[in-house]
């Protein structure tokens, strides 16, 4: 096995077919395409080595092709076919098509009063749509006829007068099962006293969620229904930092007196524009000494003209999920081995601990 890819030699220069075509692995490197995933991993029938024993197989499988268009993963740089290249794809064999704009979210099998990081990772059906992300656009000069009026020179960061903003928006329902919708609570706030629509800034920990960008709004009257809005990092191909894709985190921690989920959080993809609109407040200048008798022609000078940045609409848009990992928090801990200066030097049995180590616990915890 000379690139220590647990496939031996032999097995990597057998063909195999897929798309009519004879294809061969590489025995000089263990990631033949070298798209960031091992061919043990996106040929895994092949592997024939376990550590130091190795069994000649008695035939040579073929290697998958996940997506079906007739390149095996070995080779192909998408292997599910959703746009997001492996090496940036944290579920590079599969991803999952949304039909309605809206992808509904539930959990179970977690541990109560446990930080739980949710990382998705979601594509724009129109790829186009991935160059909206945080762009600038104008708009016309000397416009003062509509509710979007622009007359000064002033611009938004980096330009423009208005600006395009991907969200993940998740709409929560109230459930009696879980009041708290899993969403952190405040110290000190018993989560059974949380009710429909108990005020958000009496119970949610809003701290920890601001630490992730993360927004809220409601609840709603009715219903009790919670948004929360998640902001969306642009995800760039590492070759030519294209992008791909958008990723958020969302936070949850379930109380401990949450007996299930209850209904699904609903996600959707929501643009955001914001821009500049300018305004003319006569009244505050008459405050501040403006003469009556100018006040009539006050606005006619757009140096009187002040601009301010608001939200002006907002778009869902149809996307896909192409990933979507769970990450419950139990904290970490460490052990330090080290060598009493003092004593006599045990280099050569520390670095064969810690080569053991890497062998046997880093490896079975990946």
């Amino acid at each position: 096995d000379t690139d220590g890819d647990l496939i031996s030699d032999k097995s990597e220069i057998q063909p195999f077919t897929v798309g009519g075509q004879s294809w061969y692995l590489d025995p000089r490197s263990p990631d033949s395409n070298g798209d960031g995933l091992a061919d043990s991993t996106e040929c895994s029938d092949r592997v024939d080595v376990r550590l130091t024993d190795y069994t000649a197989p008695s035939s040579y499988a073929a290697c998958p092709d996940t997506d079906g268009d007739g390149t095996p993963d070995v080779y192909d740089f998408d292997n599910d076919g959703d746009g997001v290249p492996d090496s940036a794809d944290s579920a590079p064999d599969e991803f999952q098509p949304i039909t309605d704009g809206k992808f509904g979210f539930a959990l179970k099998g977690y541990e109560a009063n446990r930080s739980l990081f949710v990382d998705l990772v979601i594509r724009p059906t129109d790829d186009r749509h991935l160059w909206w992300a945080n762009n600038v656009l104008d708009w016309p000069a000397n416009d003062v006829r509509g509710q979007v009026q622009r007359v000064t020179d002033d611009e938004m960061p980096g330009g423009g007068d208005m600006r395009l903003t991907p969200l993940l928006e998740v709409a929560i329902p109230y459930s009696a099962a879980n009041p708290t919708r899993g969403l952190p609570v405040l110290d000190g706030v018993e989560p059974n006293s949380v009710g429909k629509t108990t005020p958000l800034d009496e119970w949610v920990d809003q701290e920890r969620l601001a630490s992730y960008g993360i927004v809220h709004s409601g609840p709603r009257t009715q219903d009790g229904l919670i948004y929360l809005y998640a902001p969306m990092a642009i995800l760039e191909d590492k070759t030519g930092q294209t992008p791909v894709a958008f990723g958020a985190t969302l936070l949850y921690e379930m109380a401990g007196n949450a007996s299930g989920w209850g209904s699904d959080h609903e996600m959707r993809l929501i643009w955001t524009v914001n821009g500049l609109v300018d305004s003319c407040d006569v009244d505050a200048a008459l405050e501040n000494g403006l003469p009556a008798d100018e006040a009539d022609t006050y606005c006619n000078d757009y140096a009187n003209w002040t601009s301010q940045s608001s939200p002006l609409q907002a778009y869902y848009d149809d996307f896909v999920l192409t990933s979507l990992t769970v990450q419950e928090d139990h904290g970490a801990s460490a052990l330090i081995v080290a060598q009493n200066a003092n004593d006599a030097a045990y280099e050569s049995d520390l670095w064969h601990l810690a080569d053991t180590l890497h062998d046997t616990y880093l490896e079975g915890e990946t």
